[in-house]
């Protein structure tokens, strides 16, 4: 059992931790994955920003003026990019980096919808609200560059571009869905 057990950690962790693919189909594997990716973090953000972000925080009671402050503060966060280049470019491995910092990220928002369940005062929602927006698009603007590389490493020159268009296709489509 127990050599059974170090077989699967031993799989999963070549399968998540490791940086590089090994062959073809495995790089195939991954370009999907960020297709993947791709349609649904374009969706968490749509979802977390803009129009439906205002509309969430009028329902929670947040006057027009701290709305329209709340909104901007994305923006205002998205000064970690630089940041997350500078680390992305000394870390060893961006693989577990950036899963890591999506999967977080990702939570992040998803938890931001829940907290008028949990918390009943309203300026403490409001601010609860703030700060889970503030670190989720912290984390979001950090892990980018990084990212970006991984993705432009695992696509070779010569498919870029259909597979870009494939990407922006399927990002697209699941936006307007």
């Amino acid at each position: 059992m127990y050599y059974y057990i170090m077989y699967l950690c031993g799989r999963l962790r070549r399968r998540f931790i490791h940086q590089i693919p090994e062959n073809k189909s495995h790089y195939k594997i991954s370009r999907n994955a960020f297709i993947v990716d791709g349609a649904t973090a374009n969706t968490i953000i749509a979802l977390v920003s803009g129009v439906y972000l205002s509309g969430f925080l009028e329902c929670i009671g947040v006057s027009p003026t701290l709305n329209g402050i709340i909104s901007a503060l994305s923006a205002l966060v998205s000064i970690s990019q630089p940041l997350g280049a500078i680390y992305a470019q000394n870390h060893p491995k961006r693989k577990p980096f950036v899963c890591a910092g999506a999967l977080i990220h990702r939570l992040i928002f998803t938890s931001l919808f829940f907290v008028p369940c949990f918390i009943g005062n309203k300026a403490v929602t409001v601010a609860a609200v703030t700060l889970l927006l503030c670190i989720a698009h912290f984390i979001a603007a950090f892990i980018s560059p990084a990212a970006s590389n991984w993705i432009i490493s695992l696509t070779p020159q010569k498919i870029r571009g259909k597979y870009f268009s494939t990407r922006e296709m399927y990002t697209l489509a699941t936006l307007s869905a």
